[in-house]
C-alpha cells in the first residue's frame, strides 16, 4: 500500500485539512503520497491539491518529476512533470514551479503599459511560433488573431492575464532550458471581468493538461497535447492514403482495439510533416536532397514522443480562454491521470469515466484524493506513473 505522508487511509470521507508542509513535491520518495487538501488564500476560487509518487523502478531509481504550483498572490496554478528521457527532468520541473509567478507578474506588469493591439499582437505571436514554418501559418495566424481579438474585446484585463501567461511560459523556457532538461506545463488562473463574468486562462506544452467539469457533471477537455500522434493529425497527414486515425484503427485488434506499441507508422516526407514530427526545415531539405519518401516511426515513439515542452527549442504554449461559472470545477493534472483513461480502441479519452471517478465523493478534497486512488489502481498500456493533480473549484 503506498504510504501517506499526511495520514493513513485510501478511500475516505472527511479527510482533515493539512497544512501543505511535510515534503515538497520534487522530494518525494517511491510511493509517498501527498493526501488532498485545500490551499487557502485564492480569490474567486477554492484550490486543491494532491500529489503521488510512483513505485521506484527495479531497473532505475528515479526521482520524482511531477510538481505543482499553487501561487495565491498571482492566482496561478500549474502542474509539472520533467520529460523522462531528459538527464535533468526534475530540475526542470522544479524550476518551472519556481520561476512562473515572478515571470507572470513581471509580464502582466508589462501587459498594462500595452495597447490593445499589442495585446492582439503577443496573443497572435507567441501561439503561433510552433508553425513557424509551415505552409499553413498564415491561416494560423488569422485564426489565432481572431480568438485574441475576441479576449481582447471582452476584457482588457483578460486579454492582459492571457498575454502574461503566455509570456510567463516563454520566459520561463529560458530558465529551463538552462538546467538542459525539459518539462511538461499546463498553468491556468481564474479571471473576473468587470460585468462579472469569469473566465479560466489556461496554457500547456507537453501532455500535462486541464479539464474542465462543469456543475451538471459533463467534462470537456481544456488542452491538447503535444504529441507527435496529435501533431500530425493536425495538419492532417495521411498514411498509405488514410487519416491517422482510420489507418489505427485498421490495424488495431477487432476484438480489444489494442494498438501494437511496435506497429510501424510510414510517415510521407512533406514540410508539414517534417515540421510537425520535431524535425526542422533543414531536415526537410536532407530527406529532400536524399530523396527520402517516407520517414518511419512506430505507434509508441508516435504515441509518446512531444514536439513541445519547456526547454525545447519551440517553447510557445497553446493558449485557451474558457467562460465558467460557480460550481465549474478545473482539474489540472500530469499525464498520471490522463494516460488512465485513454480508450484506444475509440482513440480518444474517456471522459464520461474520468467524471465518473471525480464524483466519488461528498466533498472536493475527498472527491480528488478519490481520484487519486482510483486512477493509480486501473491498469493500462503504460506502468504507473507519478501523479500530481490541482482541483480549481469556481466560486
Amino acid at each position: 500500500m503506498p504510504k501517506n505522508i499526511n495520514q493513513p487511509g485510501a478511500l475516505k470521507t472527511g479527510a482533515p485539512q493539512i497544512p501543505y508542509q511535510p515534503r515538497q513535491p520534487g522530494e518525494l520518495q517511491p510511493e509517498d503520497v501527498v493526501a488532498a487538501q485545500e490551499i487557502p488564500g485564492f480569490v474567486g476560487a477554492r484550490v486543491f491539491i494532491t500529489l503521488q509518487k510512483k513505485t521506484e523502478s527495479k531497473y532505475l531509481r528515479k526521482p520524482n518529476q511531477d510538481n505543482i504550483l499553487v501561487h495565491p498572490t498571482t492566482g496561478l496554478v500549474a502542474v509539472m512533470d520533467g520529460v523522462g528521457g531528459s538527464v535533468n527532468g526534475e530540475l526542470a520541473s522544479r524550476v518551472t514551479e519556481r520561476e512562473l509567478p515572478d515571470r507572470f507578474a513581471a509580464a502582466e506588469s508589462e501587459a498594462k503599459r500595452m495597447s490593445a493591439a499589442e495585446l492582439i499582437e503577443g496573443l497572435t505571436e507567441i501561439p503561433a511560433e510552433r508553425c513557424a514554418q509551415r505552409s499553413d501559418l498564415a491561416a494560423k495566424k488569422q485564426e489565432l488573431k481572431k480568438t485574441a481579438e475576441e479576449i481582447v474585446a471582452k476584457d482588457v484585463d483578460l486579454g492582459r492575464k492571457a498575454y502574461a501567461i503566455l509570456k510567463a511560459m516563454q520566459d520561463t523556457n529560458v530558465m529551463v532550458a538552462a538546467t538542459r532538461g525539459a518539462t511538461t506545463a499546463c498553468a491556468g488562473l481564474i479571471h473576473e471581468t468587470a460585468n462579472g463574468e469569469k473566465f479560466a486562462i489556461i496554457a500547456n506544452v507537453g501532455d500535462s493538461g486541464a479539464f474542465i467539469r462543469r456543475k451538471n457533471g459533463k467534462i470537456e477537455r481544456a488542452t491538447p497535447e503535444d504529441s507527435v500522434e496529435e501533431a500530425l493529425k493536425e495538419v492532417k497527414a495521411e498514411i498509405n492514403g488514410m487519416g491517422i486515425v482510420d489507418y489505427l484503427h485498421q490495424h488495431s485488434d477487432p476484438i480489444t482495439g489494442k494498438i501494437p506499441d511496435s506497429l510501424p507508422i510510414p510517415i510521407p516526407v512533406t514540410q508539414d510533416n517534417v515540421l510537425a514530427i520535431g524535425y526542422s526545415l533543414v531536415d526537410f531539405w536532407t530527406f529532400e536532397s536524399k530523396g527520402e519518401k517516407t520517414i518511419y516511426t512506430t505507434y509508441e515513439a508516435m504515441k509518446r514522443t512531444l514536439t513541445v515542452v519547456l526547454g525545447g527549442r519551440t517553447p510557445s504554449p497553446r493558449l485557451r480562454v474558457v467562460k465558467v461559472e460557480a460550481g465549474d470545477e478545473i482539474l489540472f493534472c500530469t499525464d498520471g491521470i490522463i494516460d488512465k483513461y485513454d480508450n484506444e480502441a475509440k482513440q480518444e479519452l474517456d471522459l464520461e469515466e474520468l467524471s465518473k471517478d471525480l464524483s466519488v465523493g461528498n466533498d472536493p478534497v475527498e472527491r480528488l484524493d478519490n481520484l487519486r486512488v482510483i486512477a493509480h489502481q486501473k491498469t493500462t498500456y503504460k506502468d504507473n506513473d507519478d501523479v500530481a493533480m490541482v482541483l480549481v473549484a469556481v466560486e
